[in-house]
């Protein structure tokens, strides 16, 4: 996990310290903004390992979701890879990975009108889960992005998400952010 942070913190140094001049050699611009971000489907659940302390290690995971955002270059179509570690209990869970946002994409066949990778992490707290449903009733997940874009309209730009969400009230995450040009 210490791994994760470091390589978290270092790479969001990177981004924005390379981000400190456009090619102009003028002062970047920066914007920013709100928006959600909606389950669509899930792609894979991953793997379950149950480890030795007790904790629960879930690896692999992808899911769908769409990016509806306050500006266009961070609105479309996401893919989120995850992996996390959670409390035998579920009242608490670390999570890392990489996710993708195909910009301008809403419904299969759009076209890509730029492309963001991301790397991210979260943790939850205050977790309720009934096995039953397989479903949290209760918890907070605060998590953060760095990315950089990669082609189309967003290439070459960087930037920062910070997502929330409560359980309680659905699988809608609430994201605010800036990208830098």
């Amino acid at each position: 996990m210490k791994r994760t942070n470091l390589l978290f913190l270092v790479l969001t140094i990177i981004f924005v310290s390379f981000g400190c001049k456009n090619e102009e050699g003028t002062t970047p611009q920066k914007t920013e903004f709100t928006g959600t971000c909606t389950m669509v489907k899930e792609i894979s659940p991953g793997t379950v390992d149950v480890l030795e302390s007790g904790k629960i290690l879930v690896t692999g995971t992808s899911d769908e979701w769409y990016d509806s955002t306050s500006i266009a270059q961070v609105t479309g179509q996401s893919f989120w890879y995850s992996n996390r570690i959670m409390e035998a209990d579920f009242s608490s869970a670390d999570s890392w990975g990489t996710a993708v946002i195909n910009v301008g994409v809403k419904k299969e066949g759009d076209p890509v009108l730029g492309k963001w990778e991301l790397i991210w992490k979260a943790t939850l707290t205050g977790g309720v889960f009934d096995p039953e449903t397989g479903t949290f009733s209760e918890g907070i997940i605060k998590g953060e992005a760095c990315g950089t874009g990669v082609s189309g309209n967003v290439e070459g730009m960087v930037g920062h998400w910070t997502y929330t969400m409560d359980l309680s009230k659905g699988d809608i995450y609430y994201s605010e952010g800036y990208i830098v040009k």
